[in-house]
């Protein structure tokens, strides 16, 4: 009984990845239909993985396939859920994870941050998606790390002094997993003088001066925000000089 038990359940799971599947690749889906498909995915997949189900690689073609068409999307709310979706799920699935990186969407992603297009800005909700899922791939498939140009740890760089916090911690996150024997002497270099630079800001902005040219006194000593946390681990993580 325990086995046909568990032998329904993987069916279900089955039955609900394909039902999924025929949303992402109906041709008059509406975006909200989307949406709803993709909060759904990494659910499924991750209860696959639970029940020790392998993930098709047709179902996994199938499932990148679709959610390219939403990162085309005119929809930033799309992209966004869909970028979320990419992350979640390669948490979750060990064989959409290892897809996804044969897909080359870490490629993608790392062009999209690095993208200058006015017409369509990446968004700082999107962008912390993207290196969420950037980041989970670096940490399951040591091949995206070791293949990252300078230009793409630059850019990583860039967000990791963005005013908003989200966007670069996840940023900085990420670049301290790559310190862990990733980046070249070049690289390295570029990392160490961003974090040094965001520290050094974070450092001179505490004696502003307040109204009439007065330094203004704080009430108590302010906690470091999480960025110049994750900045100064960065620093003491790369190879000396």
């Amino acid at each position: 009984r325990g086995r046909a038990a568990r032998d329904e359940q993987r069916q279900r799971w089955q039955d609900a990845l394909a039902s999924v599947l025929s949303v992402l690749e109906w041709k008059d889906v509406q975006p909200e239909e989307l949406r709803g498909a993709l909060i759904q995915f990494p659910e499924i997949v991750a209860m696959l993985e639970a029940a020790a189900q392998p993930l098709a690689e047709e179902a996994s073609a199938r499932l990148l396939s679709g959610l390219e068409r939403c990162l085309a999307s005119s929809s930033p709310r799309l992209r966004v859920a869909a970028w979320e979706a990419l992350h979640e799920g390669s948490l979750a699935n060990a064989d959409f994870c290892a897809a996804a990186v044969a897909h080359g969407l870490h490629r993608r992603a790392l062009a999209d941050l690095g993208a200058t297009d006015a017409s369509r800005p990446v968004s700082l909700v999107s962008a912390s998606r993207q290196l969420r899922f950037l980041l989970t791939l670096v940490e399951n498939a040591p091949e995206v790390a070791e293949g990252l140009t300078g230009a793409e740890v630059a850019v990583l760089c860039d967000w990791g002094s963005q005013g908003a916090e989200a966007a670069a911690v996840a940023a900085l996150q990420l670049i301290l997993a790559l310190t862990d024997g990733a980046l070249d002497q070049p690289a390295s270099d570029h990392v160490r003088a961003a974090a040094a630079a965001l520290l050094s800001d974070a450092s001179n902005g505490e004696g502003s001066a307040g109204e009439g040219g007065a330094a203004a006194a704080p009430s108590a000593t302010p906690l470091p925000s999480e960025r110049l946390v994750l900045a100064a681990a960065v620093l003491v993580s790369l190879p000396p000089t």
